[in-house]
């Protein structure tokens, strides 16, 4: 970072260096850096884009000082080549051959590495037969236990009785607690079985939580303890009954929880790669939207004086003005209360540390406030500087002109055709949750563009061996049109290493902004797209 904080990292490829030992590179050096670049480890995170040209140098390297070690990353080295190049799908063909004939597969091997590696080649039917050895090779394995324990969640949601859901849970605890092969079978069964949980409290009709249900829940490591609260809260607020007694204890109990953890030892589930300072972020953003969920319960409760110091820290201290969710609900408790010039202090100093209301709501509020300088005005200026920091973040990077995709029926689009437009690209596939939480605020925010033919938005299926249920999920979406991305080609030429992954590229086809992954607040994407789309349009 040079002495006006600008960040360095070498236009996105950043700087390493390799550990040596008496001149040698020693086993793992270039591996390392290449597993990195070539997206295991989110570069993302660390403001760096994917390098897969480099990363397959580098484990190209290591194979050759070090053989030994190619079973180790032969994974994320298939990651790295372009199947679009005749000689690397070559080279791909061949070490998947290797990597399929190895004695010592685990199913994950088999599940998201060969069998994913073979629908990638279009050879439906060896992917099909790797991915049924998981359940032959491993039937009490980790896959085969979460698939078969799928059901009982499945049964849980067709009822809304409380006594069969109870029954579901139990009958869930004996049959597959005592099986759990490892670590990571277990945090998946224990989610699954605070899943249950949280359908039981759904479905609970008294003031307080019955005994057996407190004990399996504060039975549970720290942080599922939050979870089972958090969940039972939200899941109680949304059913039609609304028991808001119960719903007022369990969100109280959520907060108390995320308080008592806010600055315990990280834990595994807090991604090794994250600094400290990224996971501390996240734990106040977590409290903080724990605190407005107990105090939604607190306001229908006519309890508002109780709710506005709650809503406040949570507003202002924890997330600093970031999440627009929680700036309103601050500001309707002000409101609420009779505190109307207080309100618009407020907003005025959320909007003045760049934090986020959304116009609506402040076009809403101008009304209440009968002020003479209008706070849509205020409004107005600093989303212009946003505007301007948003401009200045532009990446400017060539987009590829041979590339193409097919819609549902077959046909082929050749983006090189769509010059002249600015390309709205959503990259997403039906078994990502973030990805399916993404698509109706990307919708709406396509639909507001509609009209504009120098506005196109594509809606791209990647990485997905299930196409009927990537069509079943679009059709929710009538109005736009589902692409694919066979092989994933588009999506490895464009070093799409995550998802969901959106991209901005201008008229000039140039790619100027890329988002992986969703906001915590969904909202902000869709405000931040459409202000990249402003811009470039103003060009």
């Amino acid at each position: 970072m040079d002495s006006a904080r600008n960040i360095d990292n070498k236009t996105g490829k950043g700087y390493w260096v390799l550990l040596r030992n008496e001149g040698n590179a020693v086993p793992l050096a270039h591996a390392s850096i290449a597993e990195f670049y070539a997206g295991a480890w989110s570069p993302e995170t660390y403001h760096l884009v994917a390098q897969k040209k480099q990363a397959k140098e580098l484990f190209e390297k290591e194979f050759e000082l070090y053989p030994h070690l190619k079973s180790k990353y032969i994974r994320h080295y298939l990651k790295t080549l372009d199947l679009n190049d005749s000689h690397e799908k070559s080279i791909f063909i061949r070490e998947l051959d290797f990597y399929a004939n190895l004695p010592t597969l685990t199913e994950w091997d088999y599940l998201t590495g060969i069998s994913n590696f073979y629908h990638l080649l279009g050879e439906e039917e060896l992917s099909r037969h790797y991915k049924s050895e998981v359940f032959r090779r491993f039937p009490k394995g980790s896959w085969a236990l979460q698939t078969e324990s799928l059901q009982s969640l499945k049964d849980a949601y067709l009822t809304n009785d409380f006594q069969k859901i109870y029954d579901i849970y139990l009958d869930f605890k004996k049959t597959y607690v005592p099986r759990i092969p490892d670590e990571w079978t277990r945090r998946v069964l224990t989610n699954r079985g605070v899943q249950l949980l949280t359908k039981v409290a759904e479905a609970y009709k008294g003031p307080e939580m019955p005994t057996f249900w407190q004990n399996e829940v504060d039975s549970l490591p720290a942080e599922y303890r939050k979870y089972a609260y958090t969940t039972s809260a939200r899941l109680v607020l949304r059913s039609t009954s609304r028991n808001l007694a119960l719903g007022e204890l369990l969100s109280r109990r959520s907060v108390e929880e995320h308080r008592l953890r806010l600055h315990d030892p990280r834990i595994p589930i807090e991604r090794p790669y994250l600094t400290d300072s990224m996971v501390q972020s996240r734990r106040n953003v977590d409290l903080a939207e724990a605190i407005e969920q107990h105090a939604k319960y607190l306001t229908l409760l006519k309890r508002h004086s109780e709710a506005l110091p709650l809503l406040r820290e949570a507003a202002i201290t924890l997330t600093k003005g970031s999440k627009a969710a929680i700036n309103h609900s601050y500001i309707q408790c002000l409101i609420e209360l009779g505190m109307v010039a207080k309100a618009r202090q407020e907003i005025e100093a959320i909007l003045k540390r760049n934090g986020k209301i959304d116009p609506d709501f402040i076009a809403k509020y101008d009304q209440v406030f009968k002020s003479k300088n209008s706070l849509s005005d205020v409004e107005h200026q600093l989303r212009e500087e946003r505007r301007i920091t948003i401009q200045n973040e532009f990446i400017n990077v060539p987009f590829p002109r041979d590339l193409s995709l097919q819609d549902y029926r077959g046909n082929a689009i050749a983006l090189g055709d769509l010059t002249g437009k600015i390309l709205v690209i959503d990259f997403w596939a039906s078994w990502c949750a973030p990805c399916i939480a993404g698509l109706p605020g990307m919708s709406d925010l396509a639909k507001r563009y509609k009209e504009e033919s120098d506005v196109l938005f594509l809606f791209v299926n990647t990485s997905d061996s299930n196409r009927p249920k990537a069509l079943q999920l679009f059709r929710r979406m009538p109005q736009h049109t589902l692409y694919f991305d066979n092989f994933s080609s588009v999506a490895s030429s464009l070093d799409v290493t995550g998802l969901p992954t959106k991209l901005v590229v201008d008229k000039g086809f140039n790619i100027q902004y890329r988002k992986i992954g969703i906001s915590s607040d969904l909202n902000d994407d869709v405000r931040e797209l459409s202000d990249v789309i402003e811009i470039l349009k103003s060009r």
